[in-house]
C-alpha cells in the first residue's frame, strides 16, 4: 500500500500526481490537531518510542484489522493495547464514528 506522501530525509514527496489536485483558492489546513496525531503522541510520550515506529505499528495494526477500522481508532486501539489510558480521547473518537456514519447514511 502507498500513502499520499513519501518522506526523503528532509523533502516531503507527493506520490500522487499533483497537477491532478485540486486546492481551492485560500485553503490553509486547520491548526488543530487531529484525533490520529494526538494518540501518536500519547503512545511516545507515554513509551519513549520514536514517532515512526509508533505509526508503523498503528499502520501494521490497521493493516491487521483489513483496513475496517480507521486511523485515528486504530492509533488509540494500540495505545490502549499497550495499556496507556485512553479515555480523554475515546469519547471523541467515537463521537467521529458517529458523525462519519451519519454523513455516510446521507
Amino acid at each position: 500500500d502507498e500513502g499520499l506522501v513519501r518522506i526523503d530525509g528532509d523533502y516531503v514527496h507527493a506520490t500522487f500526481d499533483d497537477d491532478q489536485a485540486e486546492v481551492p483558492v485560500g485553503f490553509r489546513p486547520s491548526k488543530e490537531v487531529d484525533l490520529f496525531e494526538r494518540g501518536v503522541r500519547l503512545i511516545v510520550s507515554a513509551t519513549g518510542m520514536g514517532r515512526k515506529e509508533v505509526i508503523s505499528m498503528v499502520n501494521e495494526r490497521q493493516d491487521s484489522l483489513q483496513g475496517l477500522v480507521n486511523l485515528d481508532t486504530v492509533a488509540l486501539l494500540v495505545a490502549r493495547e499497550m495499556g496507556i489510558d485512553v479515555r480523554d480521547l475515546a469519547l471523541e473518537a467515537y463521537q467521529n464514528l458517529v458523525d462519519e456514519g451519519l454523513q455516510d447514511q446521507k
